[in-house]
């Protein structure tokens, strides 16, 4: 078996599991969805337009906190008088 052919059986593959997706996306678009869910669906998408501004504000860029000194002598003795 040479490399071309083990090319083409992983291009085969490839595709085959492109369509098989293809085929699972198409199933899942056909069925009807349940007006309890559209509904859902509707009062969320309403829910985030109305927010959009406020998720700005929600994200706050994170500081790390300082790495602690490693534990030595030193550093013990410095902890404890500040006790």
């Amino acid at each position: 078996m040479g490399r071309t052919d083990v090319n083409k059986k992983k291009e085969s593959l490839k595709n085959a599991f492109k369509n098989m997706k293809k085929k699972e996306l198409q199933s899942t678009v056909d069925k009807p969805v349940s007006r309890y869910f559209e509904k859902q669906w509707k009062n969320f998408n309403i829910e985030i337009e109305k927010s959009k501004s406020d998720m700005k504000e929600a994200f706050v860029e994170h500081e790390p906190s300082p790495e602690p000194e490693e534990e030595t002598m030193y550093t013990r003795r410095k902890a404890r008088k500040f006790l």
